[in-house]
């Protein structure tokens, strides 16, 4: 008879109890409800969410540095070329504006106050502002941007004869 310890089956499937235990350790708050589902309270929600933008977005730099060496290609990507106003912001980044506004009122807490200019008493944000504001605040559009920028690599690949599929075995 074959016993499995229970070491063994805590490496393969974990009960939804352990579970629990686990993230309680990690500080994440968590409870069980109906049918073994566990559900995490909001604010952990948006914890693990920016937690896997940001490995999203890691990811995508990565891949995007390995095809511009691969393809000898120069990352001249720059998609803040222009200072913005508000109103300009609102719409780059599909946002509201008291939205923008405490973006940018962090921008300026984290001490990038020199990014906001006044000019003809309206607030207009520099191009490094809105790159900050991109990659620190608007990680979703900066996702978009680097998801785009990869695509356009994807093809350039493509077209020189190289097969995508066995690009470094993991596509």
């Amino acid at each position: 008879m074959y016993v499995i310890s229970e070491q063994t089956l805590d490496s393969v499937f974990l009960s939804c109890d352990k579970i629990l235990k686990k993230l309680h350790l990690l500080g994440l708050i968590a409870k069980k409800v109906r049918n073994n589902i566990i559900r995490f309270k909001k604010s952990n929600r948006c914890y693990v969410r920016k937690a896997l933008i940001d490995a999203d977005i890691d990811f995508f730099e990565d891949r995007i540095k390995q095809y511009e060496e691969l393809l000898k290609v120069e990352n001249n990507q720059n998609w803040w070329n222009d200072d913005m106003d508000i109103k300009q912001l609102c719409k780059y980044f599909d946002r509201k504006e008291i939205t923008i506004r405490k973006a940018i009122k962090k921008m300026c807490d984290s001490g990038f106050e020199n990014y906001k200019i006044l000019i003809n008493s309206k607030v207009v944000i520099s191009s490094k502002g809105a790159e900050w504001l991109c990659k620190n605040i608007f990680k979703k559009k900066y996702l978009e941007l680097l998801e785009k920028y990869k695509m356009e690599l994807t093809e350039l690949y493509i077209e020189k004869g190289y097969i995508y599929d066995e690009y470094f075995g993991r596509n």
